[in-house]
């Protein structure tokens, strides 16, 4: 009886620990064009409750046959610009189309500056925030 109620009190713990919310939501989407082209837009959500006046990181690419591309590099936000917090920002990549092998693509951010803070950031989902300058 004793383990049942400190089951259905740490329960509720432990998943309300784990559900953290991911403040950069990325979504990767795939489009084809002219059947010869494949557009990849890489959309970045800012969830952080801070504007962000500084994004960018690298797209990676490669095909199930182990093929592999070279890491495309990809600015969000122009130096006149910002990314409020809500908003979401998109930029595109072009690669050859080939339906027998298909592309799987990942992004990782590089650097990120938050407006008002001296310091400069990258991100991993797993781990956050990390302070690189």
């Amino acid at each position: 009886m004793r383990l049942r109620i400190t089951f259905l009190i740490l329960f509720p713990v432990l998943i309300f620990c784990q559900a953290r919310q991911n403040p950069l939501p990325i979504e990767i989407r795939q489009r084809v064009m002219d059947n010869q082209k494949l557009m990849v837009i890489v959309d970045v959500q800012n969830e952080t409750g801070k504007i962000i006046v500084r994004l960018e990181g690298f797209l990676y690419a490669k095909t199930l046959s182990g093929k592999i591309e070279p890491e495309r590099h990809l600015e969000f936000i122009a130096p006149y610009e910002s990314l409020n917090s809500g908003s979401s920002r998109n930029e595109t990549a072009l690669f050859s189309f080939d339906p027998l092998d298909p592309w799987d693509f990942r992004f990782q951010i590089s650097r990120l500056e938050f407006r008002d803070d001296p310091r400069v950031y990258t991100y991993h989902p797993k781990v956050g925030f990390i302070r690189i300058e």
